[in-house]
């Protein structure tokens, strides 16, 4: 059966100048949990772009690695990084293509910092569709926490309100949730960079 893997639970959180993504820790396959310390949130860009992705393990970190190294590339060849619209675009395509020959079969959230300090959060999913959000869930998690962020998002929110927004739909999927998702790593992209925690 064809289909991107929703064990995996990615909330994804953005403000006027900061993005924040938390993805859970754990590595799992049908009844078996391999390990609780995976890193499902990768960093591109110098620190101004994160990319929180759910997914089988092999895709999930096959395609991580090839859009990193080639926004790596980008920034290499033409000394200044990719725009956030512009590395969504290339992930999207990236997904659009692959889906005709040998599909990733991943979802991602993708947000970041542009070079006037605006953030932006974009959603996609295996099939390649995109689309700009101010908050995002993927994975079976997003039927939970959707309503979380729903209710208790806000616009111009600071970091610290948004972080306990968060912490909220952690609380939700921990309470409500059958999978055991012990561990939440967070990553908060800012101005000054990328900061990782815990929940």
């Amino acid at each position: 059966e064809f289909g991107c893997t929703d064990m995996d639970s990615v909330i994804g959180v953005t403000g006027d100048n900061f993005v924040i993504i938390a993805a859970d820790a754990s590595c799992a396959r049908s009844i078996l949990v391999y390990k609780q310390d995976e890193d499902k949130i990768v960093s591109m860009d110098n620190d101004t772009k994160l990319m929180g992705v759910a997914g089988d393990t092999c895709d999930r970190v096959r395609f991580s690695e090839y859009v990193d190294r080639n926004l790596a590339l980008h920034l290499m060849r033409w000394d200044r990084p990719m725009g956030v619209k512009a590395s969504a675009s290339f992930c999207r395509t990236t997904l659009a293509t692959a889906l005709r020959q040998g599909p990733f079969q991943v979802n991602l959230l993708l947000g970041g910092l542009d070079t006037d300090g605006s953030a932006s959060l974009y959603q996609m999913d295996y099939f390649g569709t995109m689309h700009k959000n101010a908050f995002g869930a993927l994975g079976y998690g997003a039927h939970f926490v959707l309503s979380t962020l729903d209710q208790h998002y806000r616009e111009g929110m600071s970091v610290e309100e948004a972080m306990e927004v968060v912490a909220k739909c952690v609380q939700v999927l921990r309470t409500r949730f059958l999978i055991n998702l012990p561990r939440f790593i967070v990553k908060t992209c800012t101005p000054e960079g990328v900061t990782v925690s815990e929940l």
